[in-house]
């Protein structure tokens, strides 16, 4: 059984690969999701979506084809076009696998930003819609270029929730972001370094 999947990027990011599977306090427990993005193809069965402005309420971000801003490079899930730095976060591009919605979970992904001094790469999840950003509804989990682990959402999650900054991290190097999700816990840990976690009540089942 394939899992539901997600990745919102802001910036130029290359995800190598990505590795899912239900926690054991899920009632799908044992089921599991990978995929090295190898061809285009391996995009089949997600949904893209892209937010002009994701610092504002609304509007809602809108689907489009999968082509306007992402290609696979060299073996790598990239995005593309539409970058744009400044003091706000702008034009994110929104993915979705949406085959299934989940609670609990264990979540690797590979990643690389190499475009830009910000934003960053995010995982996000607890929508219960696809293509939702993470300040607008469930929880998104990204590092900052200072080396800082974020957890941040709306309730139950609320934040930024964010880690001292890590000297050791190098913001344009590949990395490997590990997330475990249970009933009462958010655990986000970075190239098996530095960690955050918090603790939320009425964690909810949604899109990743």
């Amino acid at each position: 059984m394939k899992k539901t999947i997600a990745v919102l990027m802001t910036a130029a990011v290359l995800s190598c690969s990505m590795v899912i599977s239900a926690g054991a306090e899920s009632s799908i427990s044992g089921a599991s999701y990978t995929n090295s993005f190898d061809s285009m193809e391996d995009l089949n069965g997600w949904e893209a979506y892209f937010l002009p402005n994701p610092d504002t309420a609304g509007p809602a971000s809108v689907k489009e084809d999968l082509s306007k801003h992402w290609t696979i490079e060299n073996g790598k899930l990239k995005r593309i076009n539409d970058f744009k730095n400044g003091s706000s976060t702008t034009n994110a591009a929104i993915l979705t696998f949406t085959e299934m919605k989940f609670q609990y979970f264990e979540l690797t992904v590979k990643y690389q930003k190499v475009e830009g001094n910000w934003p960053w790469a995010v995982v996000a999840f607890g929508t219960s819609m696809p293509g939702k950003y993470f300040t607008h509804q469930g929880c998104g989990v990204f590092v900052q270029d200072e080396g800082k682990v974020t957890i941040w959402g709306t309730t139950p999650f609320d934040g930024p929730n964010e880690s001292a900054a890590n000297s050791g991290y190098v913001a344009k190097g590949e990395h490997t972001m590990k997330l475990r999700v249970t009933k009462d816990n958010v655990e986000v840990t970075i190239d098996d370094k530095w960690t955050q976690s918090k603790k939320y009540s009425n964690i909810p089942e949604g899109y990743i």
